[in-house]
């Protein structure tokens, strides 16, 4: 997908999330869902825990700024510490999302909107639990789906909005 893909954003790729679900019949092999806008952006890469600056990508933007929206891919925290592990696969993805956010200027209490993904529904309650322990109140508009994702190991997959 990436090699028929890439080819049209030559910069700044948008945000995406990449997983796996059924499709309408037999004949399509992908579906990319994507919204468009001409305003300026400004695309950012999620930073490392140790805070050095992050790398941009060329398949996907960590985040993309117009205006005073924020766009957030879709992050994994799948790491070979919480390999099999929900919570702290959830934990992870969050700490990712934190250091996006601020890379753009951009709080915790700005998120508007969210979707997760998560391989298996048993799940939920742990990924609730590591969702919950960093956001506690006002929480942003969620969906939560079952879907396999790409990323080897990963449980959990998380896609933000963020306004001002």
């Amino acid at each position: 997908m990436n090699k028929a893909y890439v080819p049209h954003f030559p910069k700044d790729p948008p945000t995406r999330a990449t997983v796996i679900v059924g499709l309408p019949g037999p004949q399509y092999q992908v579906e990319i869902t994507m919204t468009a806008n001409k305003r300026p952006k400004q695309a950012f890469s999620t930073p490392a825990a140790d805070g050095t600056p992050g790398r941009p990508s060329a398949t996907l933007s960590s985040a993309i700024k117009v205006g005073n929206t924020l766009y957030l891919a879709g992050l994994l925290g799948n790491n070979a510490d919480n390999k099999g592990n929900m919570e702290a696969q959830t934990k992870e993805t969050l700490a990712r999302v934190g250091r996006t956010l601020t890379a753009a200027g951009f709080s915790w209490s700005d998120l508007v909107d969210g979707m997760v993904y998560i391989t298996d529904l048993t799940g939920f309650d742990a990924m609730n639990a590591g969702y919950r322990s960093v956001l506690s109140k006002d929480f942003p508009a969620r969906a939560t789906v079952k879907a396999g994702l790409v990323g080897a190991d990963g449980l959990v997959e998380i896609m933000f909005i963020a306004a001002k």
